[in-house]
């Protein structure tokens, strides 16, 4: 479901991905097989491409067999989400946002304007990865931590999901 706010941004809500996010534009959601390096797993998309940035939510579950930290985790997914998007690390930096721990990725795109800005966290056993990609400068700052900061968790039993802020 997505609805407009004043400030053009769309929310969006997923009840299956138990969120709901601000995108600059609308969402186009999708879903592809992608190996975890702790096996396969079904990561589901939400994507939306804006004139010189994209902006994404995206979730898989790791299996129950895969017993591992935390910091285990998320550092492996650091590492594939480097990997796929030719990306070299500029930072990788602990905080703590609704109501999880987790770890936010700075990266520049090799040969390329492109900066990545990247939150990773697990949730029982599902991980989850808000992305903002644009080149790099206060603008795209600004417009990542609007996103970032609109992300919150939802579920459908809820009297009313939460809005724009």
């Amino acid at each position: 479901m997505q609805a407009a706010g004043g400030d053009g941004w769309r929310q969006t809500w997923s009840e299956a991905g138990g969120f709901t996010a601000r995108f600059p534009v609308e969402v186009a959601p999708f879903g592809q097989e992608i190996e975890t390096g702790f096996g396969p797993a079904t990561l589901t998309v939400f994507g939306a491409n804006a004139e010189t940035s994209a902006f994404f939510v995206s979730y898989y579950d790791y299996g129950e067999d895969v017993v591992l930290s935390r910091e285990v985790l998320l550092e492996a997914e650091r590492n594939r989400g480097l990997d796929g998007a030719s990306a070299e690390l500029v930072s990788d930096t602990p905080f703590e946002a609704v109501g999880y721990a987790g770890r936010e990725i700075v990266a520049d795109r090799a040969g390329t304007p492109l900066r990545l800005r990247v939150r990773n966290f697990l949730v029982g056993r599902r991980m989850y990865s808000l992305v903002a990609v644009g080149p790099n400068g206060p603008a795209m700052d600004e417009d990542a931590r609007k996103f970032f900061d609109s992300f919150a968790f939802w579920e459908k039993s809820d009297e009313t999901p939460p809005g724009p802020s």
